[in-house]
Parts: structure tokens; sequence; C-alpha cells
């Protein structure tokens, strides 16, 4: 919510609007109210009835936020973890170079019929460069301390991204819905935005949609041979740069950090460069449907998250979130069980038709 919308949440939870309120419900019921003072009675009427869900929500903004700032620092290690990565291998390339130039001072140095001056010059030279040495140790340390504590997380790089994404877009959704009944706006009128709500995924380097992507191929008037060329070059190219980024993070056998395949960090790019090079060996037909179902499978799947989301969100503002999680809790139990119950009974219908198998084999 804005800064007004917060201000007047807090104004109605405090109760500093109740005497306003009993004001305009006492010229009501005298009818001595104009028509803009029962107009905003009626709305502050909703609001006083939304402020219930809009806490209970609140609550739940406080959880996501939370799961937020744990994902926020799972990317920020990896980020700090690249730069130690990129910081150390600068410092490397310059220790080669500061130990060739201090080793040349030092032949020097060893060299006959030196004067005075000159001694005092490569002197001066290697202390200066033993400096520089000590610096760039110091600051080699620094950086592979950051690696060497480096801790391996549950969740990998491009699953946090994604998580962040998803957890802003329910913030987002969460403080939207607070705004609306902080407007006197009914849950219906939520429920139609929260349908209406846009969200599009884009991949990593081009910025473009996955349909965009289908569509610029989609037509079917083309040169497919050319097109075929233009497309396993661009792909070869995308897919050279995302490897070379992860073999740069490589380290040798005694890795301190595990890396993971291209697939693994980037499987829609990987599926998408699949389906590029299935493209052009007979499947086309096959491998375009085989790409539009996953697409609509996944369209499919976002909008059940959405739905569900939805329907979570409606059931948090009306019995808040303590109540829906226990509630979640008790109904997950009761799966687990009755899932039990089935593996069981089907355990005992198998046994029962080995054991009459079993017994006809003796007769």
């Amino acid at each position: 919510m804005n800064k007004m919308l917060e201000k007047k949440y807090e104004q109605y939870k405090n109760g500093e609007m109740d005497a306003k309120f009993e004001e305009l419900k006492s010229k009501v019921e005298q009818k001595s109210a104009t028509r803009e003072e029962y107009d905003e009675l009626k709305k502050m009427s909703r609001i006083k009835e939304n402020i219930t869900k809009v806490t209970n929500i609140k609550q739940l903004i406080s959880k996501l936020e939370e799961e937020k700032n744990q994902i926020n620092v799972v990317l920020e290690n990896d980020k700090k973890v690249a730069e130690a990565k990129k910081q150390c291998d600068l410092l490397e390339k310059e220790l080669s170079e500061l130990d060739e130039k201090r080793e040349e001072v030092k032949a020097s140095l060893k060299g006959e019929d030196l004067s005075q001056e000159k001694r005092t010059e490569l002197e001066g030279k290697l202390k200066e460069l033993n400096e520089k040495i000590d610096a760039n140790n110091s600051k080699f340390q620094k950086s592979f301390s950051i690696l060497s504590n480096k801790k391996e997380e549950k969740i990998s790089k491009e699953e946090a991204e994604k998580k962040a994404i998803e957890l802003s877009s329910k913030i987002s959704k969460c403080n939207m819905a607070c705004s609306n009944l902080m407007k006197g706006l009914s849950w219906n009128s939520i429920e139609v935005k929260l349908d209406n709500w846009k969200e599009r995924t884009f991949t990593k380097k081009s910025g473009m949609s996955l349909d965009s992507v289908r569509n610029s191929i989609g037509n079917r008037d083309i040169d497919i041979n050319e097109l075929s060329k233009k497309i396993e070059e661009q792909t070869d190219r995308i897919i050279n740069e995302e490897e070379n980024e992860i073999y740069e993070d490589e380290y040798d056998e005694q890795a301190l950090v595990e890396t993971e395949t291209f697939a693994e960090r980037h499987p829609r790019l990987a599926k998408i460069a699949n389906w590029f090079k299935n493209l052009f060996t007979g499947k086309k037909e096959q491998t375009r449907q085989n790409f539009e179902d996953e697409e609509k499978n996944e369209e499919q799947e976002n909008k059940e998250k959405k739905d569900d989301f939805k329907e979570y969100l409606k059931q948090v503002a009306e019995k808040g979130l303590d109540e829906v999680e226990k509630e979640n809790i008790e109904s997950a139990k009761e799966k687990l069980a009755k899932a039990k119950q089935e593996a069981i009974k089907r355990q005992n219908e198998k046994l029962g038709e080995n054991y009459s198998r079993n017994s006809g084999d003796e007769r």
C-alpha cells in the first residue's frame, strides 16, 4: 500500500475514525445527512469491515518478504562468489607479472660492476615489488576465503531467481488486495484484478518471451533451409556463451564450488535449443507440436498456481494466516494417511494374488 492508504489503515485500526463514523451514522439515522455524507458512511462501513482482512494479508506479506529475504541472501552470496572468483583470477595474473618483474630485478642485482646509485635504485624497485606482492597476497586471501567458505545451497541460482520473481509477484498481489480493501472495494473486484494480472516469463539472454520466440519461427512459408542455418548459428552462439560462463566458474577436481550443467542452469533455454536442433533433423512438425504442448502445459501449470494463490489469499484474508496454515497441515496429514491406507490395500491385494497363485502351483 502507498503511504496514504497505510496511514488510513492505521487510523481505522487504532479507532481514530470511530468518532467520524458514529457522527455520520447518527446523521443518517436522523435523516439529516447529505448524499455525500451517506456515501461516505457506506464507504467507511466497508473499510471497517475490511480492516481484519487487511491485517491478515499484511501478516502474509511479512511471511512472503521473509522468504524473499532468504532467497536474496542466496542470490547475494552467489554474486559475492562470482566476484571473488573474478578477483582471484585477476590477482593471480597480477602476481605472475609481479613475480616476473621481481626475478628480473634480482637478476640485475647479481650483475657485476653495478654502481651504488644503480644498486640503490634496483633495491628500491625490489622493495616496492615485494610490498605489492604482499598486498596482492592479502587481497587474494580475502577473496579466496569467500570461495572456501561458500555454503552449498539447497536451491540453484536459477531456481532462486525464479522464486524471487514469484515471491515479488505474490507480494504485489497482496499489496494490491490491501489497497483495494482500504478503498472500500469488495473481494469480487479484487478477484477480477487477480484474474487479469499479467505475468510473462522472459529468456535471460534475449529478453524475448517464449511465445515471441515460437512465433518468430512459426511462418511455414519461409525458406526453412536458410532459416535453419541462421537459427543453428544463433543457438550455438548462445549456448557457447552460457557454457563459457560455466567453464570460467569451474575448478579442478578439488573444486570449492560445484558447477551445474547448462541444462540445469537454464532448462527453458536448453529446451528451446533442443527444439531448434530437432527441428532440422526431419522431425519438424512433431517437434513443433511437442514444444507447443509443453508450453501449453506450462501455461496451465502457471494458471493453476495463480488460481491456487488467489484462493489461498482469499482464505488468509477471511480466516487469518495461522488458521489457514493449520488447516493446510491437517489436510496434508489426511492426504498422507489416505495414501498410506491405499498403499497397504494395494499391497494386501497383491500378496493375496501371489498367495493364490503359489497355492495353485503347489497343487
